[in-house]
């Protein structure tokens, strides 16, 4: 039964994937292979990203590099002091989001080729995918996003968490470790889903995006089924 319940779970997982990356064709951007100024170790996920990223890569016959995994973490990572869905119940409820004390560590993610590609890019979590710029980052210094693009990121990552409920949320590296029966610090609990943070002015428009993941298809079963907070 619970093997069921993971199969769906992967499943609505890879959909998201699938519609987000479809949905984002039709903004600009200019990201292209081997241009890799966001792959730090300061990426974000869930444990349910971990499980089917691990997945992928087995089936792939990718073998990870742990040791500079375990060596990047040692130095340091950025850890979140909330979870994405207790930010926004906070915001919702107008109640103060305290000050992160978290601070973004350097470094390049240590699944980074010698060419600046991912060796995971297919599985990547969704943090990953979410960091797009219209302009060159190593240019200007910062991503230029949409940012209507900006909520709807926040919408996934919402409902990501809340897909993986009571599962674990951190820092990439430290779930990676966590995977393989190592204690580490900073692993959040993920929340339930609270409501969305959506301006007034995007309403409509965010409705539609909502539909279209809703109604996304992947392998016969749609989206809002699978994750069931339509």
């Amino acid at each position: 039964m619970e093997q069921g319940k993971d199969q769906k779970r992967y499943l609505a997982l890879e959909g998201i994937y699938l519609c987000y990356d479809e949905y984002v064709r039709d903004f600009p951007s200019a990201c292209e292979p081997g241009c890799a100024t966001c792959c730090t170790t300061n990426v974000l996920a869930t444990s349910l990203e971990v499980e089917y990223l691990l997945k992928g890569a087995g089936r792939a016959g990718l073998e990870l590099p742990w040791d500079g995994i375990t060596a990047a973490v040692k130095r340091g990572v950025y850890r979140p002091a909330l979870t994405t869905n207790e930010v926004a119940d906070l915001c919702l409820r107008q109640q103060e989001v305290p000050q992160d004390p978290g601070e973004h560590a350097p470094g390049a993610c240590p699944m980074l080729t010698a060419d600046k590609t991912c060796m995971v890019y297919e599985y990547r979590p969704f943090s990953c995918r979410a960091m797009t710029s219209a302009s060159r980052c190593s240019a200007d210094g910062e991503a230029e996003m949409d940012q209507f693009l900006v909520s709807v990121n926040l919408a996934v990552y919402q409902i990501i968490e809340h897909l993986d409920l009571d599962g674990a949320y951190g820092n990439l590296l430290d779930l990676l470790l966590m995977s393989r029966g190592e204690g580490v610090e900073g692993l959040l609990t993920n929340r339930r889903l609270p409501g969305f943070l959506v301006r007034p002015w995007e309403t409509r428009h965010f409705e539609r995006f909502l539909l279209k993941l809703y109604r996304f298809e992947v392998k016969g079963e749609k989206l809002g089924d699978l994750l069931g907070i339509e």
